[in-house]
C-alpha cells in the first residue's frame, strides 16, 4: 500500500490529468483556430496545462525519495513520455470524434513544450 503522501500525490495527478482529458475533450462550440487566440493565449494555456501535469505526476512518481538524489530513471522517463503522448493522443481524438474542432500542430508543440517547462521546473526547482 502507498504511503499517505503517495497516494494524495497521485490522486491529486489523476484528478488533474481527468480534468484536462474533459476540457480537452469537451464540445464547446469552435469559432476558428485564431479568432480568440490573443499573443498566443491558447497556446500559453496548453503549456500550462502540460507543465502543472507534468509537475504533478513527476511529483507523485518520486514521493519518498530523497529531495536532491537521483531520481530513477523510469520514475522520470515514464511520466515525461506519457504526457507527451497524452497531448498528441487529445489533439488527434478531438479533432476525429468532433467534427468541428481543429486539428493544431502547434497545440502539440505547445502541449510539448509544457511538459519539458514542468520537467526542468521539477527538477531544477523543486527536487533541489
Amino acid at each position: 500500500m502507498l504511503p499517505n503522501t503517495r497516494k494524495w500525490a497521485l490522486t491529486l495527478a489523476i484528478f488533474v490529468t481527468l480534468v484536462v482529458v474533459y476540457l480537452s475533450l469537451g464540445n464547446p462550440p469552435q469559432l476558428g483556430p485564431k479568432l480568440f487566440d490573443f499573443a498566443g493565449a491558447d497556446k500559453f494555456k496548453h503549456a500550462l496545462a502540460y507543465t502543472t501535469l507534468a509537475v504533478l505526476w513527476l511529483n507523485a512518481t518520486t514521493v519518498g525519495t530523497p529531495a536532491g538524489g537521483p531520481i530513477k530513471r523510469r520514475s522520470w522517463l515514464v511520466p515525461t513520455v506519457a504526457l507527451f503522448f497524452l497531448g498528441v493522443l487529445l489533439e488527434v481524438l478531438q479533432w476525429t470524434l468532433f467534427p468541428n474542432r481543429y486539428f493544431e500542430y502547434a497545440d502539440m508543440l505547445a502541449n510539448g513544450v509544457g511538459v519539458g517547462i514542468g520537467s526542468l521546473i521539477f527538477k531544477r526547482i523543486l527536487r533541489s
